[in-house]
């Protein structure tokens, strides 16, 4: 699953607000290398003082739990993000813009646990 460190997507913008060679183009924003759902967990886990676990259900218990539960109708709108790649490709701005260099995932999970902890929700580290 792609992903993005806002700070990254915001060296981008720049980047095209700046540039000539944006005007009248899409552009799919720099993005790290996609992890898996292991790798991004463990990620998580290695910031986390305490493990967070993860489990799972299948199609078939989604759609009979749809009719009771929002949640899961909901999920099933979006399943194929969890089952299929969903992976983008960023080439086009790298070729025009040239190289740049996305947060590692590590470091970007970290950060952003800190500043959630320190900042966010009233939660004080």
């Amino acid at each position: 699953h792609s992903l993005a460190y806002l700070p990254d997507i915001a060296a981008a913008y720049v980047t095209l607000g700046e540039s000539d060679k944006a005007d009248g183009d899409t552009w799919i924003l720099p993005h790290g290398p996609a992890p898996t759902g292991a790798e991004f967990l463990a990620a998580v886990n290695n910031t986390l003082p305490d493990h967070v676990t993860t489990g799972s259900l299948s199609k078939t218990m989604l759609l009979m739990a749809a009719p009771f539960h929002p949640m899961s109708r909901e999920s099933l709108e979006v399943l194929y993000q969890w089952t299929d790649d969903f992976v983008v490709d960023d080439s086009k701005f790298q070729r025009v813009f040239g190289p740049s260099t996305t947060t590692p995932l590590d470091e970007g999970v970290h950060t952003t646990i800190a500043r959630h902890r320190n900042h966010g929700a009233g939660v004080k580290a």
